[in-house]
């Protein structure tokens, strides 16, 4: 089990947060310390993440997700029922799902051992608003769909409107995870998939997470299914 500081742990968290995303409560914390070591102890054995510094973590892993809250209240949108398609770890499906316990938060993958991963530290945390199962978004045919579907982490934006087309609810947000040195090549390959499968381009939610001195910038490139 790791032996990282809790309280370096928050703080860093809480500093890195841009403004106008919620600040997390002390048991809110407390969750999201205890996931971060579940994940650090579940790395030794198998490869789920390459940022297991406790600084580094709570940053990259557990501000990066939350941030997306921060669009989310500014936008008025609802989300009872969130995607999150490629979880790996468990992000962003986990701090959101500590973060807005109201809402349903459904976590894929396509390795066993990640969903295993996700769905045994959550019911041993308790949260009980999180579910985790194998499966590839592009083949999945769910009867349900999703008011907020995210992608971190798996691809082009293409080809992550290509995967989720059919799992967003008329007037939901497919929300895909990015820098702002992404390229115009990949901007315009976005935009065409976008209105080939009913979607709009939102206005883009560019964000700071403080590390340190150091600015990480962040773009939430943002997409509503028509």
């Amino acid at each position: 089990m790791s032996t990282a500081d809790p309280a370096a742990f928050g703080e860093a968290l809480i500093q890195a947060l841009p403004a106008e995303a919620p600040i997390p409560d002390s048991v809110q914390l407390a969750e999201m310390f205890r996931y971060y070591q579940a994940v650090v102890e579940a790395n030794l054995s198998f490869n789920l993440t390459r940022v297991v510094d406790p600084v580094e973590a709570a940053v990259k892993h557990f501000a990066d997700s939350i941030a997306l809250l921060g669009w989310v209240a500014g936008a008025n949108v609802r989300v009872a029922r969130v995607l999150d398609v490629g979880t790996g770890a468990g992000f962003p499906a986990v701090p959101l799902a500590i973060m807005h316990p109201q809402g349903n938060v459904t976590a894929i993958d396509s390795t066993a051992k990640k969903v295993d991963f996700v769905a045994e530290t959550c019911t041993r945390l308790g949260l009980g608003n999180i579910r985790a199962e194998q499966r590839r978004a592009e083949e999945w045919r769910c009867a349900a769909r999703f008011d907020l579907v995210t992608c971190k982490a798996i691809g082009p934006i293409d080809r992550c409107v290509d995967y989720v087309k059919g799992l967003v609810r008329r007037g939901g947000y497919l929300v895909v995870y990015k820098t702002p040195g992404m390229s115009a090549e990949e901007r315009d390959a976005g935009g065409r998939a976008a209105q080939q499968h009913s979607f709009e381009v939102v206005k883009p939610y560019a964000y700071e997470l403080r590390m340190g001195d150091d600015r990480l910038a962040r773009l939430l490139w943002i997409l509503r299914k028509l």
